[in-house]
């Protein structure tokens, strides 16, 4: 099981389930244009649902879920992002969901972390150290694509592919994080459209 960065991510819980009435939010960074992010919401699992495979629409249909993670120290950050419909919540300590038909297949996380005193884009190592694993044969890296505040890989892992997106505000010093796992390697445009379309802010109260 593949996992954002350990340490940053401790208790989750739905926006809706968890009383939660933030009162102030600074945004991760501004989208870049053209990414599915920079879109109105309404579109985004639009633009996600035409990148499934024409037979498997009927599987897989994105839509947007709210929900908020927050860590040990209370930095709570309230997501967007779009997931399979049908798909649910796993408990905590992350917030992630899967299909309910077939919970050990596909899985789609996210999550989040501090970058300390570095470079948040060095920060982020970490969540891509999946490509590292020594093992002969083990991961293929099929794209690794850097971008000023993003870093998207998707690569296979054994047997399955994943896809992992990586997002960063430094002046915050902090980092957010998506992974798709398990997955089947014709859903990989799509999934990473779905990571590439999570908004994350910080909630903080006055």
């Amino acid at each position: 099981m593949i996992t954002p960065r350990p340490g940053g991510v401790i208790i989750m819980a739905a926006i809706l389930g968890c009383g939660c009435r933030p009162r102030e939010t600074e945004s991760a960074p501004a989208p870049e244009a053209g990414s599915p992010t920079s879109l109105p919401a309404r579109d985004r699992a639009a633009v996600c649902n035409a990148l499934v495979p024409p037979a498997k629409r009927d599987q897989i249909v994105f839509e947007d879920r709210a929900a908020s993670l927050s860590d040990h120290l209370g930095s709570v950050v309230l997501y967007t992002v779009p997931v399979p419909r049908g798909w649910t919540r796993d408990r905590p300590p992350m917030m992630s969901w899967r299909p309910p038909a077939d919970p050990d297949h596909a899985n789609l996380a996210v999550g989040f972390g501090g970058c300390g005193k570095e470079d948040c884009a060095a920060a982020t190592d970490g969540v891509f150290s999946v490509a590292s694993d020594p093992r002969p044969g083990a991961v293929t890296v099929l794209g690794d694509v850097r971008k000023t505040s993003r870093r998207i890989m998707s690569l296979r892992y054994m047997n399955t592919f994943l896809l992992i997106t990586a997002w960063w505000n430094q002046a915050l010093s902090r980092y957010y994080s998506c992974v798709a796992f398990q997955l089947e390697r014709d859903l990989v445009p799509a999934f990473e459209c779905a990571c590439a379309s999570a908004d994350a802010r910080e909630a903080r109260d006055r």
